[in-house]
C-alpha cells in the first residue's frame, strides 16, 4: 500500500473516531426530574392538580405500561419478582405474558413538553420501578437502622410505602432513562423476563 493511500486511510479512520465521539457527546443526557406520585387520576385531581391534566397523564402512563412493563413468562415469576399480583396479557403471536399491576403513576412537567406520566411498579424490596429503571428506594427498615439482623417472624419484608415525590432520570423526550439496553430478567436482571418494548 502506498504512503498516500495509508495517509488517506488513517485520515478516514481518525475522522470516523472523531465523528462518533462527537455524536456521542451530542446525545442528551438523562436529567433528574422531580415527579409527583399518584395512585390514580382521581387522587391526582383531589391533590389540587387540573383534572384534565391528571386524566391525560394517567392514560399516558397506562399506555406506556403496556409498551414498557417488565414481562414474565409465568405468574409465579412475576409475583416472585414484584411481590404483587400480576395480570395475564395476550401477545400478538397467540402466547401469553404476565405484567405487574401498576402501583400508580408519576407525573412531572417538562420545560418544553408539558406534562409527562410514567407507570410505577413495586419491587419485592419495597422500591419502585418504572419500566426497568429503579426510581425510588425505600427508607431503611427500623431493624437495619439499629444494626439488628432483622428476621424473626418479619421475614425481612419491607412495609409498603408510597412516596409523594420521586426524582426520576428523564431524557430530553421526557422518557424514563433506561439502564443498559440489553438487560433482561425482572427489573434489570437476566432470566425469563423482557421489557415489553424489547
Amino acid at each position: 500500500m502506498s504512503a498516500k493511500i495509508r495517509r488517506r486511510s488513517a485520515a478516514i479512520s481518525l475522522s470516523a473516531v472523531v465523528l462518533s465521539g462527537g455524536v456521542a457527546a451530542c446525545q442528551p443526557q438523562a436529567v433528574e426530574q422531580k415527579m409527583k406520585v399518584y395512585a390514580s387520576a382521581d387522587e391526582c385531581a383531589s391533590s389540587g392538580e387540573n383534572w384534565n391534566t391528571c386524566n391525560t397523564t394517567a392514560k399516558a402512563a397506562e399506555a406506556e405500561h403496556l409498551r414498557t412493563a417488565p414481562q414474565f413468562a409465568s405468574q409465579d415469576d412475576c409475583i416472585r419478582e414484584t411481590g404483587e399480583a400480576c395480570r395475564e396479557h395476550a401477545t400478538g403471536t397467540g402466547g401469553h405474558i404476565f405484567l405487574p399491576l401498576m402501583a400508580g403513576f408519576m407525573m412531572g412537567q417538562m420545560m418544553n413538553r408539558g406534562y409527562v406520566g410514567h407507570p410505577l411498579y413495586h419491587g419485592r424490596d419495597g422500591g419502585f420501578y418504572s419500566g426497568n429503571t429503579r426510581v425510588w428506594d425505600p427508607p431503611p427498615r427500623q431493624d437495619d437502622r439499629q444494626g439488628g439482623g432483622g428476621g424473626g417472624g418479619a421475614g425481612g419484608a419491607y412495609a409498603r410505602q408510597t412516596p409523594r415525590e420521586i426524582s426520576a432520570p428523564l431524557d430530553a423526550k421526557g422518557e424514563v432513562a433506561r439502564p443498559g439496553a440489553a438487560r433482561r430478567g425482572g427489573f434489570g436482571r437476566t432470566s425469563g423476563f423482557r421489557g415489553a418494548g424489547e
